[in-house]
């Protein structure tokens, strides 16, 4: 072990974190790793150092220590080569302590490896509920997930709930740390962007966000002499074209905005001018957009589902997530009650103040202790990476110190 001059010696450990979700996902995923990641930066240990993996030219990874591993050339099944041969030769070169893959289908092609295995699970609902997923998503999950799983040295979920069903679904031999996210933090919002009064809810459309049971409640509504808009922000999911159809051929389409996925900015005033939010999904392993709303301060309605207990507490409206009338039922008291409205903003807003990516950052650290506790273990000490810090590096730094900003590219 290394002496620095001032008589400290420092073994330095490396964490790989596998990012794709920057570069290809739009929901709860890019979210995660986009928010993680500073979060991470800013609370990093002195004796680590951080390098990234990711698929696509992004901007995200400027001044970063990062390594571009495209999928190419493009052929049936060169994504899944990428994953489970390029990316594992790549971080036996760069000789990692950690590698942390932010989405489910991990570089884990087997069990033993130099360095400590982590995968982030946001849920399992291709193996849930199949049907909501092409077959693409249904393949991977249920032949291939399995045994990233079983090859991971330590799985954290985003809830207690995706916990429950990796345990009950998977059974895995191996730790796992329910981790909580939090909200990102929006800009102050701008101008409006509708002038009508309308609901908000921002979701992926697809099937299990279940707003089909939404735009049942919404007619009704509105048959019914509400002068409501219905604002759905998000981008279009997988098995969507059922949904579209059905909200072109609404009594009611005239009053149904689909702005799609929008900025930080958009989102920030789509949320400030909104009179409620709903969140009606069949099922969530967290559900991100039920904080943002929280911390902006909307009421909210959302299913009464395991995981949305969870974040929301009691915070919140619940309704059943198979009745369009009790959802219809809400929204009316919400609108025609305002001391209730505003009680459950005061709830909601203290609620969400409970989340931070600070607090989910230190979590994700405490693992990554422990897992590298147990790969130098299987590992040794010959192969421990050493390297001498200063003085000022000792402790926890924010500026990445130990970390080149370097972008490569994998051969």
């Amino acid at each position: 072990m290394a002496k620095c001059s001032h008589h400290f010696t420092c073994t330095m450990k490396k964490l790989c974190l596998i990012a794709d979700a920057i570069d290809t996902q739009y929901a709860g995923p890019y979210t995660y790793a986009s928010m993680l990641i500073p979060a991470l930066e800013a609370t990093r240990p002195a004796d680590w150092e951080m390098t990234y993996v990711h698929a696509r030219p992004n901007s995200f990874f400027s001044g970063r220590n990062a390594w571009l591993v495209p999928t190419t050339p493009r052929f049936p099944g060169s994504n899944t080569y990428r994953r489970l041969v390029r990316l594992p030769a790549l971080l036996r070169k760069i000789q990692c302590t950690v590698v942390h893959d932010l989405g489910h289908i991990a570089p884990f092609p087997r069990k033993q490896e130099s360095y400590g295995k982590v995968l982030t699970i946001h849920d399992i609902t291709p193996i849930l509920f199949p049907g909501w997923h092409v077959w693409q998503s249904r393949f991977m999950h249920r032949w291939i997930f399995p045994r990233i799983v079983a090859r991971a040295d330590h799985l954290i979920t985003v809830s207690e709930t995706t916990k429950n069903d990796v345990a009950r679904v998977l059974h895995p031999a191996v730790p796992m740390s329910p981790i909580p996210l939090a909200a990102k933090k929006l800009p102050a919002p701008k101008k409006r962007l509708l002038d009508a009064p309308y609901i908000l809810c921002v979701s992926t459309l697809e099937p299990r966000k279940n707003l089909d049971m939404l735009l049942t409640a919404f007619t009704a509504l509105r048959k019914n002499g509400s002068s409501l808009n219905l604002v759905l922000v998000g981008k279009v999911g997988w098995h969507a074209k059922e949904l579209l159809a059905k909200i072109q051929q609404s009594p009611v389409r005239a009053y149904i905005h689909l702005p799609g996925f929008t900025s930080d900015e958009e989102l920030s005033s789509w949320y400030a001018h909104a009179r409620l939010a709903v969140y009606p999904s069949l099922y969530e392993g967290f559900g991100l957009p039920l904080l943002e709303a929280m911390g902006a301060g909307v009421p909210l309605i959302c299913s009464d589902i395991p995981s949305t207990r969870e974040v929301a507490g009691d915070a919140v409206l619940y309704v059943s997530p198979k009745d369009p009338r009790e959802l219809a039922h809400a929204i009316d008291m919400l609108l025609t009650d305002s001391d209730l409205a505003a009680r459950l903003q005061q709830k909601a807003q203290a609620r969400a103040a409970q989340f931070s990516w600070e607090e989910t950052a230190r979590q994700t650290w405490a693992v990554y202790e422990q897992v590298a506790s147990m790969a130098s273990v299987k590992r040794g000490p010959s192969s421990t990476q050493e390297r001498c810090c200063t003085n000022a590096e000792v402790g926890v730094s924010s500026d990445n110190a130990c970390s080149s900003a370097t972008s490569h590219e994998s051969p």
